[in-house]
């Protein structure tokens, strides 16, 4: 619960400091002018995607030797994509996801893993975007501050990346460092079992990415996530006369998504809203118009997961009804 209102107060605060800075009225003025149809067509990009990131997670479920049923996995994955928005965390949605494994048979440490690694898969298409995106920033003259955020951010992101791919040889070459003093036996079980899991979930995801097609598949289907959602942004920016180009789209956005990961505020809100602001200040957006793009790519990604919060609402009635024996 303390979690939960902190984020809360992160978001509502972050949003407010906004709001003090920019013209209320012509953020209004181009919400309305986008009309309920954007804001479908929107939504349903977004949820389109729910199949690519289905895909991608069945690609890793197969190279984990246990493959389920792509419609078992895309179910998944669209719960998982309205318990996200619908939880404190972005990712609270993972955990329904692991459960939903265990409950179709898929041992927990597998579980967790195929979960992890197709999360990791998604950072590092971000990443191949945001590092594509380069030049794009380069040419810019980003400075400053902006630069600054978005520098470290990619490098913390590059190094998290790179320690989970060299997990087993990080935690091998810390135990000889040790020489020995500190015992695998010596550990918690729980630890013992947790330490195993990492090593050989690292493992595993190296052997997905040396594996043909899968490797190059699955990242390939992460880069055009990436991409998708950036021209879901140019498209939510043109249908409000906002002058969005779209290299700034699609190589902008990303440091965005990056910076609202973050796990400070309610699923990103009040984040992405101050990261777009000032990072596309750097394509000559206006305050106003890039949190307007925000606000209304905040929403559709709220609606994107209604049809997610559906299934498992039936899932789950339909649950209940057959444990009370109804027929």
């Amino acid at each position: 619960m303390k979690t939960l209102l902190f984020k809360l107060s992160v978001s509502a605060a972050l949003i407010a400091l906004l709001l003090t800075r920019i013209d209320l009225a012509d953020l209004s003025r181009r919400l309305a002018s986008a009309g309920m149809l954007t804001l479908l067509v929107g939504s349903l990009c977004i949820f389109v995607l729910s199949f690519t990131t289905a895909l991608r997670w069945n690609i890793v479920l197969a190279v984990f030797r246990d493959a389920l049923s792509f419609a078992d996995v895309w179910r998944y994955t669209a719960i998982g994509m309205f318990f996200n928005q619908l939880l404190p965390s972005g990712i609270g949605g993972d955990g329904l996801r692991m459960w939903y494994l265990g409950r179709a048979g898929v041992p927990l440490d597998t579980a967790i893993g195929t979960v992890v690694v197709d999360r990791v898969l998604g950072l590092l298409g971000l990443l191949v975007l945001v590092i594509l995106g380069l030049p794009y920033l380069f040419s810019l003259h980003v400075t400053g501050v902006v630069a600054a955020i978005i520098s470290l951010s990619t490098i913390l992101l590059a190094s998290g990346v790179v320690t989970f791919f060299a997990a087993d040889y990080i935690m091998a070459g810390v135990a000889r460092l040790l020489k020995g003093r500190v015992r695998t036996s010596a550990l918690h079980p729980f630890l013992a079992r947790a330490k195993e899991g990492v090593e050989q979930t690292a493992k595993d995801t190296r052997r997905l990415l040396r594996a043909l097609p899968q490797g190059p598949a699955a990242i390939l289907l992460s880069v055009i996530n990436q991409i998708s959602l950036g021209l879901v942004v140019l498209y939510l920016a043109r249908s409000m006369s906002v002058n969005l180009s779209p290299a700034a789209a699609v190589f902008l956005f990303p440091p965005v998504l990056l910076l609202s990961m973050i796990p400070i505020s309610l699923a990103g809100w009040g984040l992405r809203e101050g990261a777009m602001v000032l990072v596309f200040s750097l394509a000559g957006l206006e305050a106003d118009a890039s949190l307007s793009v925000s606000v209304l790519f905040g929403t559709c990604m709220l609606v994107s997961g209604l049809p997610g919060g559906l299934m498992w609402l039936l899932r789950h009635r339909g649950e209940t009804t057959r444990r009370k024996g109804v027929p």
